[in-house]
């Protein structure tokens, strides 16, 4: 499989540009045992509504790379809706202090984790898969916050039991990456919540999954930039020698590889 980023920029008039900014992603797998090519193409207008708003805070259980690059992303944005009031768990102080430091007007560090569910509206969970299950059980969540799950590896109906009364459609798992701290890149995310996605059209383009089986598809390629670079040093007809692609899609994956590096690179 592979997958093709690029954000293009369309001009519309030769006097002015109008920039139309979207998400291409081409994603050669199995699903259902069935070789597919799954093309994805989101606009901005598409996944950010103007009716979809950001919440008045969000705080972040899990203070790692990914959280704080949200954080980032969020308290330096020059533009759009006003940045939110975040509250980040101790649980990296370092990170933590470093964020509060750095955005001391709207970046508080909670005293606890419980601390963090119960001051916001939106809950980040960016804790890492091997201590979710210890951490997230013992918290209180309520039936009206939205909670938004970075755990690669743990199914949206298994943090929906461990965040109850938060129902099932108020649980959204996305897949940010580094660059959303420059608001750069496209986050993946399922299911399509329009709030959620406009959180991350806000730190850079989002693109939303059809389902559980598309999304970790798209997941595996997501993190596999070093094999992507290896494939941009060799021709791309390696992928048909290997019977990896089929042979009308070499062109326009050159294409694509062409377009994708200037946007890849964190």
């Amino acid at each position: 499989f592979c997958l093709c980023r690029t954000f293009l920029s369309i001009s519309c008039a030769a006097d002015a540009l109008s920039a139309n900014v979207g998400f291409f992603c081409c994603v050669y797998t199995k699903l259902d045992g069935k070789q597919s090519l799954l093309c994805l193409y989101e606009t901005m207008a598409a996944t950010s509504s103007a009716a979809a708003q950001l919440p008045e805070s969000i705080g972040f259980v899990g203070c790692g790379t990914i959280a704080a690059a949200m954080v980032r992303g969020l308290c330096s944005r020059t533009d759009g809706p006003a940045c939110p009031v975040v509250v980040v768990s101790p649980r990296n102080k370092q990170k933590a202090e470093e964020l509060q430091a750095a955005f001391p007007s709207v970046v508080r560090v909670a005293d606890s984790n419980q601390d963090v569910v119960d001051a916001c509206d939106w809950v980040v969970l960016a804790v890492r898969p091997q201590v979710a299950e210890a951490v997230l059980p013992t918290l209180v969540f309520r039936a009206g916050q939205t909670v938004v799950t970075l755990i690669a590896t743990v199914s949206t109906e298994t943090i929906a039991s461990w965040v109850a009364p938060v129902p099932i459609t108020s649980v959204v798992r996305a897949v940010p990456l580094p660059p959303v701290a420059r608001q750069d890149g496209a986050t993946l995310v399922y299911p399509d919540h329009p709030g959620v996605m406009h959180l991350f059209c806000c730190l850079g383009q989002s693109v939303s999954a059809r389902n559980e089986d598309e999304l970790a598809a798209m997941q595996r390629c997501s993190c596999s930039r070093r094999r992507f670079f290896f494939t941009c040093r060799n021709p791309p007809a390696r992928l048909v020698d290997d019977n990896k692609a089929k042979p009308g899609l070499v062109p326009s994956f050159q294409l694509l590889l062409f377009l994708l590096v200037p946007h890849c690179c964190c």
